[in-house]
Parts: structure tokens; sequence; C-alpha cells
């Protein structure tokens, strides 16, 4: 749900002077792709003393550059998203070509399991959360943020969709415009064999008329 990469989590603790350099800032917000560092906000002339903000039109930082070690459950999560995004993109789609044309009892059943597993490796992706950077033995603490809160909205959604896509099939029904295409078929199917059988029905005539007998064999008149 979320695109911006650095909002998943707020950090604070040692793990924050690493990423910084400066033993001043007391949090961050980061992500798996990257991180953003809030600013010292106060007003010249005010009593009040400023606090530190995230400026959300800043850019995030990559953790190139910094010495962060990106264990197996970084790589884990990341792996998770991934494969979130690719599952629910498909069902998704398949959804929404289910708005105009007939899906099979069998691809229904395919788009349910792929919500059910688009729920699950979002669940999955938490394991962000047990990396290096948020070791509470080592002083740091990683809590939700607007990131991984969507994330669990996602969650439940995905999961949510996918029970009920298991318990209910809607049945076919013909879509609006494929009727109205077939009454359309049909109504000029009508007048073409009227036509038609008039057009028979005169020639017949036309030829009977015209047909007369001498001596028990026809001839043309």
């Amino acid at each position: 749900l979320v695109q911006d990469g650095c909002d998943y989590a707020q950090v604070s603790g040692p793990s924050v002077e690493i990423l910084t350099g400066s033993d001043v800032v007391p949090f961050v917000e980061a992500g798996r792709a990257g991180y953003r560092v809030p600013s010292y906000m106060y007003e010249p002339g005010s009593e009040d003393d400023g606090e530190w903000a995230i400026v959300y039109t800043d850019v995030c930082s990559s953790y190139g550059m910094v010495d962060i070690q990106q264990d197996w459950q970084w790589t884990f999560s990341r792996v998770a998203h991934f494969i979130t995004q690719t599952l629910g993109g498909s069902a998704s789609l398949f959804l929404w070509c289910s708005t105009f044309t007939v899906v099979s009892r069998g691809l229904w059943r395919f788009t349910a399991y792929e919500m059910l597993g688009a729920g699950i490796f979002t669940l999955l992706g938490f394991v962000w959360f047990s990396t290096g950077m948020c070791d509470k033995s080592a002083g740091n603490l990683c809590a939700f943020h607007f990131g991984s809160k969507a994330d669990m909205v996602a969650a439940s959604l995905w999961l949510a969709a996918s029970v009920m896509a298991f318990l209910k099939y809607p049945p076919p029904r013909p879509k609006p415009f494929v009727t109205d295409r077939l009454e359309e078929m049909e109504t000029h199917g009508m007048t073409t064999n009227t036509s038609g059988s008039r057009m028979t029905s005169g020639r017949t005539s036309a030829l009977g008329s015209g047909r007369t007998s001498t001596s028990g064999s026809e001839r043309w008149s």
C-alpha cells in the first residue's frame, strides 16, 4: 500500500547514530529500501523549544552509504514484500476482469489462493522487525509506523477477501453489453430469415404460374 519506502518503522537507539552520524538525532523513519532523517524545527523569537519532525517532501536516503548489516531477516522481508505485490497484483487483475467477463470456478478459486498468499506473505514481511537494526538487546527500538500499520490493514483485507472468495462463487451471468449484442443478433437473424422466406415463396409462385402441362409432359409457356 505504501510506496514511500522509508516509513515502515520508527527507529530509535544506537542504530540512529549509525544512520545519521550524530548522537543528537532522537529517531529516524526507516523501511526496507531506505530511511529518512528528521529535521529540527523551531520558530525564531519563540520561547518554545523546537522539536524534531519529519519533512515528508525530503527524499529517502539509501542504506548503501552506512554500515548497517542487512541480515537474512531483512532479505526475507524484501522477498516476501515482492511476492505480496506479485500475488496481490495478479489477483486484483483477475477480479477486475471478472467485471466484464465470465470467470470459471477454477480461475475464481485460483484467485482466492492468490489473495490468501498475499495476506500470508504480507504478515511474513514483519520479520523485518527482528533485524539487527531493531535488536532490543543492543538498545534499539523499532515501533510500528505508517507503512507497517498499512500492511496490517492490507493483510486483514487480503485474508478476508480470500475467505469470502472460497465460500462464495458468483454464478455466471451474461454481461449487459453481451445480452444486448445477442438480442441484436437474434433480431437481425429473424429479419433475414423472414425476408428469405418471402423471396423463396415468391419465386415458387412465379415458377408455378409459368409452368403448364401438355399431353402429359411439361413445357414452359
